[in-house]
């Protein structure tokens, strides 16, 4: 599919987008020592949770195919939850309220996680779930879209050193989610199931392990918003690039083009599935809908890998609109079916 020339409404250059007051400024390094920060914390929260709840799941007398299903219901949560992050970041907030407030949402959970852990007979399997299903998906849900590229954000990539420092600052930046991880694996799961004798007995190992993740993102959220001065932040966008693409494809499912209808039918199907999946977790014994939502999966994905394979000629029978052209349209839809696949298999 060649490209769209006539379109009119690509994307602004990136001088346009920064507030005027800072384009040629240097990004400062507390800016980027700051996201770093919130990026150790986000992971270390995260496998600490994703690691050890299953375990701590048991110990509230759920069965061990519970508590898998419903570590897997919470990993599903914060693969979707991303969609609403990102939306927020390009058209309501920007991405540096968005990272605050859905890193605040982070530190509520991780903290009322924490409360239900503490050991006795009024540990809360209900609280701890509104906390991690709830509050720490979500929270994962705008930081993980948005977190590298308002580091990107802080570079100005239209010069030669201002490129060299945005790939430091990536090797930098997955430098600390090997970190995170490597510090939750490494201590946090171990000491929530083992505690840390004689400092800290087996019993409440859990409460220990929480409370330090949700002290880490407490110092992650301070630190970032005591740096917000030294920011360089984007404008937000007049332009919707997921109501662009949706726009799209719908216009030439109305056109009748047959793959673009697939695509129509699919995008609802898997995420109908990965919903049913989801609410399958907290009735295991209703094997039917777990069914069910695997089949709506894979035929989603069926749907969606068939109308976006080729050459994507159908998407010029799309009319345009203000938010992507066409040709944007095709490059999403070309990688979408692959980056939903990988994303699905690895946190099967």
């Amino acid at each position: 599919m060649s490209p769209d020339d006539h379109d009119d409404n690509n994307a602004p250059t990136e001088k346009g987008v920064y507030h005027e007051l800072h384009d040629f400024e240097a990004p400062k390094a507390p800016s980027c020592n700051s996201i770093l920060v919130v990026e150790l914390a986000e992971r270390l929260c995260f496998y600490t949770f994703s690691g050890s709840q299953e375990f701590f799941l048991e110990q509230l007398a759920y069965s061990a195919q519970q508590s898998a299903g419903l570590n897997a219901a919470f990993t599903t949560l914060c693969y979707v939850w991303p969609l609403l992050g990102g939306l927020c970041a390009d058209v309501c907030w920007g991405r540096y309220k968005t990272i605050l407030r859905f890193d605040s949402c982070y530190f509520a959970g991780a903290v009322i996680c924490a409360v239900a852990a503490l050991p006795g007979s009024d540990r809360s399997a209900s609280l701890y779930l509104v906390g991690s299903m709830g509050f720490i998906a979500l929270g994962t849900g705008g930081i993980k879209p948005n977190i590298a590229n308002f580091g990107a954000d802080q570079f100005d990539s239209t010069t030669h050193e201002g490129r060299k420092a945005r790939e430091a600052f990536y090797t930098q930046f997955y430098v600390v989610i090997n970190m995170g991880a490597l510090g939750s694996f490494g201590f946090l799961t171990t000491l929530s199931s083992n505690g840390w004798p004689p400092y800290i007995p087996k019993r409440g190992g859990y409460v220990a392990a929480y409370s330090l993740s949700a002290a880490g993102m407490a110092i992650a959220l301070l630190v970032f918003v005591c740096c917000r001065h030294h920011y360089r932040q984007r404008d937000r966008s007049a332009k919707n690039a997921i109501r662009g693409v949706v726009s799209h494809v719908v216009s030439a499912a109305r056109c009748g083009e047959i793959r673009a209808i697939a695509v129509c039918v699919g995008w609802p199907a898997l995420l109908l599935g990965l919903g049913m999946s989801v609410f399958a977790s907290f009735v295991p014994q209703e094997t039917s809908l777990a069914v069910l939502a695997s089949t709506a999966v894979v035929s989603g994905l069926l749907c969606v890998g068939w109308g976006c394979q080729g050459d994507l000629g159908w998407v010029l029978a799309a009319r345009r609109n203000r938010h992507v052209s066409r040709q944007q349209t095709a490059d999403f839809l070309r990688v979408m079916p692959t980056q939903i696949s990988v994303a699905i298999l690895f946190n099967s």
